[in-house]
């Protein structure tokens, strides 16, 4: 029913890295790379070389950076290399200390990370560019068909939104042939696609719904709509690490566990390495893989892409990666939270108190 597409998945950073690697040594017109790290180190630095190949054969070369994520990389000389052999370099929300006014130059990040090559194969996920992130467990798949286009599309927007310094709405996400939706997700009034997908995927969800993200700080309403699916009977799991990077992000996590396991919420604690991957498998007929946690930050501030799945046999990797990910985790009860220590309950509620005084303070600031 669905022939156009072709993908493949990665389950770890390296994985992914050479897959994308090799992409981009074949490209014949163009490579994109959109990222929110990419480190100066071994990893960045063979990439870089590799760009700076390819511009001086004479492809189009283009590389979008967040400034803050990406920092190591922006101070570089790696950086004048690239730009001295043809690399077409954009450094996102480029912070200017003079313009304090200008706040989304602080607070506003480019989170998404996205390859495309000859405008035919696209690569998208959870993966980074730096060796830090080559030992951690993530997702990231290849993709090509008619969604390819979809993603040229949303990386010139960002890439014109940022060289024009001016914000262009995103079109309303749909469906291509083949039972695939890219959802661009922009901090802007009724720009946060993302979240209301997920929103309007858990509302509908009838038998399961299994969850994988690595940090766990939802907004009120989105945590609301997981916990009345599991309590009308729907199998809600959720997978984190066991220990995050950073690790006041677990404490944020664990203060909300209680109420998500009264709701009949079943969590996992990946116990094998860091866990870096944002998916979700919702009744075989759902799926998405992208770059947006679950927290304030992604949902409200990023800029965030992920791919929304109907296909069966897509919706079904996602589901076995997040099975196979389970024998590799804990289970944490409600008896296990309820015997913590009182020192870790003052440190849970209290990055839990700043996290949301933080993010209430700024989405009054930014009406949303």
């Amino acid at each position: 029913m669905f022939p156009v597409h072709s993908w493949e998945f990665f389950v770890m950073a390296h994985e992914a890295w050479d897959a994308m690697y090799r992409a981009c040594s074949d490209a014949k017109e163009s490579i994109d790379l959109e990222q929110f790290i990419f480190y100066n180190d071994t990893i960045g630095g063979k990439f870089g070389a590799l760009m700076i190949r390819k511009a001086r054969e004479g492809k189009r070369v283009r590389l979008l950076v967040d400034t803050v994520g990406s920092f190591p990389f922006v101070s570089s000389t790696l950086l004048n290399e690239m730009r001295e052999a043809g690399v077409e370099i954009s450094y996102f929300n480029y912070i200017k200390p003079w313009k304090i006014s200008r706040i989304k130059y602080w607070l506003f990040r480019d989170h998404r990370k996205l390859l495309i090559v000859d405008k035919k194969i696209a690569f998208m996920g959870g993966v980074g560019i730096g060796d830090k992130l080559g030992p951690w467990r993530d997702t990231q798949f290849s993709i090509e068909g008619p969604v390819v286009a979809e993603c040229v599309e949303a990386f010139e927007h960002v890439w014109t939104t940022n060289e024009q310094d001016k914000f262009v709405p995103f079109k309303k996400p749909r469906f291509v042939s083949g039972g695939f939706m890219l959802v661009p997700h922009a901090p802007h009034f009724r720009q946060r696609h993302i979240r209301n997908t997920y929103i309007d995927a858990l509302r509908s969800a009838r038998r399961y719904a299994y969850i994988t993200t690595p940090y766990f700080a939802p907004d009120r309403r989105l945590f609301r709509v997981m916990r009345l699916a599991a309590r009308r009977g729907v199998d809600v799991r959720l997978l984190v690490p066991e220990k995050g990077d950073p690790a006041f992000m677990d404490k944020i996590a664990d203060a909300q566990f209680g109420k998500a396991l009264r709701s009949k919420i079943k969590i996992y604690k990946y116990t094998s390495r860091m866990m870096h991957a944002k998916t979700i498998a919702i009744d075989d007929d759902w799926a998405s893989v992208g770059s947006c946690n679950l927290d304030d930050s992604s949902l409200f501030f990023n800029y965030e892409i992920t791919l929304i799945s109907v296909q069966a046999k897509f919706v079904e990797t996602v589901k076995r990666q997040f099975e196979d990910d389970i024998l590799m985790s804990h289970e944490y009860t409600y008896d296990e939270w309820k015997k913590r220590s009182w020192f870790q309950i003052f440190l849970e509620f209290y990055y839990l108190y700043m996290w949301r005084t933080v993010f209430w303070i700024l989405k009054k600031i930014f009406y949303f």
